[in-house]
């Protein structure tokens, strides 16, 4: 066994022959959130991999019957007592990534299939044209889905004072479909004003819905488990639909978010 091999609290690590370092999360828990103590030792064993020639791959398993990772380990964070220790989490994760992303020694392979590749070069030079294709393909989506469901289903729209939920909102009702917008306020603000002016000329009622800092935070876990990730921009973007469903605030009608583009 090399000193590659190695078996701590979180994770086991075996370099087989062809050249491939098996990495196996050995916490107990089934979902195996990411630890400080996990977070650390998978930092210092990059490095280890990276430096050792015989290795060209890395592979890392959650384990049999294990999620891969679910993020952060939200009940650790929970015990923060303070600042400080926020930081010192943040800048492991920062360790990690950063030494993740400098590997040199490992074989950079990648899919050829990238599903989003027409959409990385855009191929509308023309901005109004391309205003005018996206609001056709809301209309067109909107229809469908009114159409694949029961006559008389309500929608909900979350309505910000922004471009894209005031677009959704607006295309539903101008359809004919029976849609409450909600729009949210939090202890940082709010754009109430904004969508009550969009309501307003609709001729709808908006329905405000005030959060709270506990209720937004307590629902981050949540929003986690549903996106399959932790990166702070992506739960921001879903954790105001998480907390408004959780709550139960919306009545169960068919509910989006502006970020689907469609309802």
């Amino acid at each position: 066994m090399s000193a590659i091999d190695i078996a701590t609290a979180t994770m086991t690590c075996e370099v087989r022959s062809e050249g491939v370092a098996l990495v196996e999360f050995s916490q107990s828990h089934e979902q195996n959130p990411f630890s400080r103590a996990r977070m650390r030792e998978l930092t210092r064993l990059m490095l280890d991999l990276d430096g050792d020639e015989r290795v060209r791959c890395v592979v890392l398993y959650g384990g049999a019957a294990r999620s891969f990772g679910a993020g952060g380990g939200f009940h650790e964070v929970s015990e923060f007592s303070g600042g400080d220790e926020a930081d010192a989490w943040i800048d492991d994760i920062t360790d990690l990534s950063s030494t993740i992303a400098g590997i040199t020694n490992l074989t950079e392979t990648r899919d050829e299939a990238d599903p989003l590749a027409a959409f990385r070069a855009p191929r509308r030079e023309d901005p109004l044209a391309a205003g005018e294709a996206q609001i056709e393909a809301l209309t067109e989506e909107i229809r469908r889905i009114d159409a694949a469901t029961p006559e008389g289903t309500g929608y909900a729209t979350l309505l910000s004072g922004g471009i894209d939920s005031g677009t959704v909102t607006y295309l539903a009702a101008t359809s004919g479909l029976s849609v409450t917008p909600y729009s949210v306020a939090t202890p940082w603000g709010d754009e109430l004003a904004d969508a009550a002016e969009l309501c307003a000329e609709l001729g709808i009622a908006l329905e405000p819905v005030e959060l709270a800092e506990g209720q937004i935070i307590a629902s981050i876990p949540e929003a986690v488990r549903r996106l399959g990730g932790t990166e702070p921009e992506v739960v921001e973007v879903a954790l105001t639909a998480t907390s408004v469903q959780r709550l139960r605030t919306s009545p169960p009608r068919r509910c989006c978010s502006p970020a689907t583009a469609a309802i």
